[in-house]
């Protein structure tokens, strides 16, 4: 019974995830892929790993096999005729980028003449928009980085105090950016997540115990912009309050124990 009641709470998770997962018809058009993909994915045929795949079998079953930067490639990839193997390469040095590949070719707003793609900075968090890529770099643990699309923007909080010291910064504006992305630690595992990421509690092992799914899907992080020019100064991995989960984007105060994890804010042109 206990392990009936476990998968019956599981299927509950999974059916409110995929109704979530409905993108506005007016998103670009790599957003609506994304939310097709994270409603269709069953957490069985949803791995973060590699080689990556994304694709159907011949019944038709999805099957997703991913890490953050490649699953950003393939949403393009999957998506437009001018997003191929060779632009991807001309643009980021790789046909299936790391987080770090994306976050530098944001940074040097490389562009593709052969394609006519280019990969142009956003200026401020207050102009990002739904299909843009955000790239973080890690500078203290073995992942390169993460990569990220976004699908919503929604400024939280206007001119606040930043919620730990920021060398030169007085006050940020707080949005919420709900994001597609492929990762192995959900944002915000927990129970009372006003904005639950769709590989919540979506898992059930043999055991019969809930998990969290890794692999496809989306969640809501939070980015800081100073007040005063409009630049991503830190960010957090999820909406928490009192999230351990906090970055600075610029350099850290000296003596803090949060990480260093610059972003950039960027949108593929061209498509």
């Amino acid at each position: 019974m206990k392990t009936q009641l476990f998968r019956a709470a599981a299927l509950i998770a999974q059916v409110f995830a995929a109704s979530l997962a409905q993108a506005d018809a007016s998103a670009p058009a790599h957003v609506q892929k994304a939310a097709l993909y994270v409603g269709q994915v069953a957490p069985n045929n949803n791995v973060y790993g590699s080689p990556a795949q994304l694709a159907y079998d011949n019944a038709n079953v999805l099957h997703a096999t991913t890490r953050c930067g490649s699953f950003t490639a393939l949403l393009f990839k999957n998506t437009y005729a001018a997003v191929t193997d060779a632009a991807l390469i001309a643009l980021t040095g790789s046909n299936s980028p790391y987080a770090d590949e994306w976050y530098n070719a944001i940074k040097n707003q490389v562009s593709d003449p052969a394609s006519g793609l280019a990969l142009v900075k956003r200026a401020t968090v207050g102009d990002l928009q739904a299909g843009d890529i955000l790239s973080s770099i890690y500078t203290t643990n073995g992942d390169t980085g993460h990569a990220m699309t976004v699908a919503e923007v929604v400024k939280w909080q206007e001119n606040i105090a930043p919620p730990h010291p920021i060398p030169g910064v007085a006050a940020v504006n707080k949005y919420r950016v709900k994001v597609y992305d492929s990762t192995k630690s959900v944002h915000g595992g927990y129970a009372n997540n006003p904005y639950p990421d769709s590989r919540y509690q979506t898992q059930t092992t043999n055991s019969g115990a809930v998990v969290n799914d890794d692999g496809i899907g989306y969640g809501s992080i939070v980015i800081y912009e100073d007040v005063a020019d409009g630049r991503a100064v830190a960010w957090a991995w999820n909406v928490s309050p009192t999230t351990d989960s906090f970055y600075y984007a610029v350099e850290k105060p000296e003596g803090s124990t949060y990480d260093y994890r610059p972003i950039q804010m960027g949108v593929m042109t061209g498509l």
